[in-house]
């Protein structure tokens, strides 16, 4: 029997192994056993119970422990890798904390040690000077052959691919996000293979993490398969099941979250425009209705919601922590109404975000939000993260559209459901360079990976 170690400490790790076909693959060689880490063991029993299998084990590491020179570490890995995305992370923090000293040292240190000789020094000396390792019981426990890590930037992950190469066990990498590499700090321990979504990644793991190409392959966006799986529901079932006549376009907007909202106003100052308008019909003659969907690792206060006559509220997720973002996961069942839900809309409005990914992949128009709002009136005040490495890349195909003002909103909604093949070409290009092959089958070559490797 083949242990493999696999890494679950965030909603988007569990998304890319259980929600996919890694795991589905992996486990029909029963030569194979999955032992999985999780945060805490309300997670862990959660995973047992929808995960029945003999050869699916979930640990929970619980109260992990970083040491004083753990600790030095990470804070040495915030100032070793520099991108424009982390330039405006830095830009972002002063402009809320206004502490002028501190971003100008952050700044200056991140000029003068982020350099790939500096990276090479300081991995070694991680490597080397940090001993207590917690996970040693569990390493000896099973004993396993191979080690995935779903989070190589983070700090406990590291712990599991130091341990994995003083036993020179086979550590596998994945980047789960497009904007991971440029934008959360230096890999602090490097696995010994990368599992990316696209050449655009390839190229990056080189120039910002020192992981030479022969070390990095290519499967795809595996979060993105599920959009090609069958539809469970048709137009009219889904119609039904949510009420909406079926008449009627669906506009789904994606809210950016509590915690991104510097003015606390913005979502839901949107959705109440977005009603305003629509009972205006100062989107052509047309009968709408406005699904919001909330990010899955944001918190809703559902007593809070207020209603509105055009709108309906999807709130998914289920949340092992109090923290946003921290532990987090999405159910079989969240997925299948987001899949329901972007093929039955009409277009889609969001801010950045990979939402303008998933409606890419099924041919939905774009609209980003470039504006806030303050005291329900819309106010000039850009989104930095726009300008960001990967998310400028996205703008540069052509496939979203950024809107700036009240009017542009209104303008480019109109057209989009006058004219949804509207930027199709951009769209397609844009699905093009962020997911290799749009196929569905991202998880399968991912799968196909590792047990290559394995044996």
């Amino acid at each position: 029997m083949k242990t493999v170690f696999i890494t679950i400490f965030s909603g988007n790790g569990a998304k890319y192994i259980l929600r996919s076909d890694i795991y589905r693959i992996m486990i029909k060689n029963e030569e194979i056993r999955l032992v999985f880490f999780v945060k805490n063991r309300e997670r862990a029993e959660y995973y047992r119970r929808e995960f029945d299998h003999p050869r699916m084990i979930f640990e929970a590491i619980t109260n992990y422990q970083f040491s004083f020179t753990d600790k030095l570490f990470g804070f040495f890995k915030k100032y070793l890798l520099r991108s424009k995305t982390i330039d405006l992370k830095r830009l972002k923090n002063y402009e809320e904390s206004g502490n002028w000293l501190r971003f100008s040292a952050s700044f200056l240190a991140n000029r003068i040690f982020a350099r790939p000789r500096v990276r090479k020094i300081i991995r070694f000396l991680d490597q080397c000077l940090i001993k207590d390792c917690q996970l040693v019981p569990c390493f000896e426990k099973y004993n396993p052959q191979m080690l995935l890590v779903t989070d190589v930037f983070d700090d406990r992950e590291a712990g599991f691919i130091r341990e994995a190469k003083k036993r020179k066990i086979t550590s596998v990498g994945l980047i789960l996000s497009w904007d991971r590499v440029t934008s959360r700090w230096m890999m602090r321990i490097l696995a010994d293979k990368y599992i990316v979504h696209n050449e655009i990644m390839k190229e990056e793991m080189e120039f910002y993490c020192d992981v030479k190409k022969d070390k990095v392959f290519i499967s795809g966006a595996i979060q993105f398969d599920y959009l090609k799986m069958p539809l469970r529901a048709t137009r009219e079932e889904f119609y039904r099941w949510n009420n909406i006549p079926l008449d009627n376009k669906i506009i789904l907007f994606g809210p950016i979250g509590r915690s991104f909202d510097r003015t606390k106003q913005l979502d839901f100052g949107l959705i109440e425009k977005l009603n305003s308008w629509i009972d205006e019909k100062r989107f052509g003659d047309h009968n709408l209705t406005l699904i919001v969907r909330f990010p899955p690792n944001d918190f809703v206060e559902i007593d809070k919601l207020v209603s509105f006559p055009h709108t309906i509220y999807q709130i998914p997720g289920i949340r092992f922590s109090q923290k946003r973002g921290a532990d987090w996961d999405m159910t079989g069942e969240d997925l299948e109404l987001l899949k329901e839900t972007l093929y039955y809309s009409s277009l889609v409005v969001c801010f950045y975000s990979s939402l303008s990914i998933d409606a890419a992949f099924v041919d939905k128009p774009i609209i980003n939000i470039n504006f806030n709002i303050k005291d329900k009136e819309i106010i000039s005040r850009p989104h930095h993260y726009y300008q960001s490495t990967h998310y400028s890349r996205a703008l540069a195909t052509g496939g979203l559209k950024l809107v700036e003002s009240e009017q542009k909103l209104i303008e480019v909604l109109k057209n989009y459901l006058e004219n949804p093949s509207l930027d199709r070409a951009g769209r397609e290009e844009l699905v093009r360079s962020q997911c290799f092959k749009a196929d569905g089958q991202s998880g399968r070559r991912a799968a196909e990976l590792l047990l290559f490797w394995l044996n």
